[in-house]
């Protein structure tokens, strides 16, 4: 099996079990927080969790394919980082 067929296999598989946790995450979110949550606080939540798990499936599948930089990966975490501090108000 040549490398081509053997990326695809992993985006593929990657793909199915991003959706199956975005499905079983947004399913649990419905049915035991929407009751509690504002409509607008339960959309906003829906979309971090699609976007949160699509980037990761995204940068997952970079990482196995090999085209991650190591500077713009470093570059990320330290953003991060700083997102964080921010957040947490330190």
């Amino acid at each position: 099996m040549d490398r081509a067929n053997v990326t695809m296999d992993y985006t593929n598989f990657m793909e199915r079990r991003r959706d199956r946790a975005i499905v079983s995450i947004l399913s649990y979110k419905d049915r035991a927080c929407n009751q509690y949550l504002p409509q607008q606080v339960s959309a906003e939540l829906r979309k971090v969790i699609l976007d949160e798990l699509n980037e990761f499936c995204e940068s997952a599948l970079d990482v196995i394919e090999g085209s991650t930089n190591d500077l713009f990966v470093e570059r990320l975490e330290a953003i991060h980082a700083l997102l964080k501090e921010q957040t947490e108000g330190g």
